[in-house]
């Protein structure tokens, strides 16, 4: 986003400077044209993220240790309208060891249904819990932003592999009886 608005700043100087130099409409009307593009693109990319939903779901509701296990970030969207750009912060964390993490997803012209999977680590057995720490929509030159409500957390129960049980060792010296 800050590098969109440092675009747009650049384009507006420009414009100024081109306003300054040159003598005529057509320098107006550039400058007029720059100083109303951000609000004309707020204007139609609004519809779009204040109908913007975010849900948060798991590709599974229990998987075996090292399975591949996904986080799916659903966009949903009560207008035809597609989302200019959405960014969630996902973060995750093991109830077993503790163990945690997170990402940031981007997506770009996201339209209704649109889907976008996270992996989950899986490695240790637990509960893994994955949330939306931040949802922010912005609009489609990138310079507004509005924050979305969090979608409910979702869970991952990773359980440890089926391994046949180890024979038991003779205690004490035991014999073994035939």
């Amino acid at each position: 986003m800050a590098r969109c608005r440092v675009g747009y700043l650049l384009a507006l100087g420009a414009a100024v400077l081109f306003f300054i130099c040159f003598n005529g409409y057509f320098s107006f009307y550039v400058l007029v044209l720059a100083l109303v593009f951000p609000l004309f693109s707020l204007l139609v990319s609004l519809p779009g993220m204040l109908g913007c939903a975010v849900e948060l779901a798991v590709s599974a509701r229990a998987v075996r240790r090292n399975e591949t296990a996904a986080a799916q970030v659903i966009v949903i969207s009560r207008s035809r309208l597609p989302v200019g750009r959405l960014t969630v912060d996902l973060k995750w964390d093991n109830a077993m060891n503790g163990q945690s993490g997170g990402t940031r997803v981007k997506l770009s012209g996201a339209s209704l249904g649109a889907v976008r999977r996270e992996n989950l680590p899986t490695g240790h057995c637990g509960m893994v819990r994955c949330r939306a720490a931040r949802v922010r929509v912005c609009d489609l030159l990138g310079l507004f932003a509005f924050r979305r409500p969090l979608p409910p957390a979702a869970e991952l129960a990773v359980l440890p592999l089926d391994l046949p049980p180890e024979p038991v060792p003779l205690l004490l010296g035991g014999e073994k009886k035939q």
